[in-house]
């Protein structure tokens, strides 16, 4: 009786020495991320891949930079609601975003009826870069936010 007492003790202590999950801030996001987006539909258009750059503002400000076949075909701009533990939705979409050191992962679930169902993944490192790249398709939109992609159709 006294060993599993004294099991049961040390694991509530080793437990409590676990920290628990700090709040994600946008100051602790701020800056410009380069990495690879991919986004997996249940439709006939499979799996897209593309090379992006995010950038986030301390205000929550998150602007994506899309590279398809050598240029930057589409930016989404929008302010994200963040909840302290990474997630993020609203009735179009639901997400997580963790942050580890330099490394930004996102992974956002759009369903229907307002777009494709798609899980769109980011996955990309923090770079010390200020300026992003000359956008050749931007939207006079800039309400769009995080919206899925897929490839321009002829």
């Amino acid at each position: 009786m006294k060993t599993r007492s004294f099991a049961v003790l040390v694991c509530a202590i080793v437990l409590s020495l676990i920290p628990g999950a700090s709040a994600v801030t946008f100051e602790e996001l701020a800056g410009t991320y380069v990495g690879k987006r991919t986004e997996t539909y249940a439709s006939e258009l499979g799996v897209l891949r593309y090379n992006e750059i995010v950038v986030i503002t301390e205000e929550g400000i998150v602007t994506s930079y899309i590279e398809f076949n050598g240029e930057f075909l589409l930016a989404s701009t929008g302010r994200l609601d963040l909840n302290e533990d990474g997630t993020f939705g609203d009735e179009w979409s639901m997400g997580k975003l963790t942050l580890n050191g330099r490394h930004l992962d996102v992974k956002v679930q759009f369903s229907p009826p307002f777009f494709p169902d798609v899980v769109v993944h980011f996955r990309g490192h923090r770079s010390d870069k200020t300026q992003v790249p000359v956008f050749s398709a931007a939207s006079d939109d800039a309400s769009v936010s995080g919206f899925p992609l897929w490839a321009p159709v002829d």
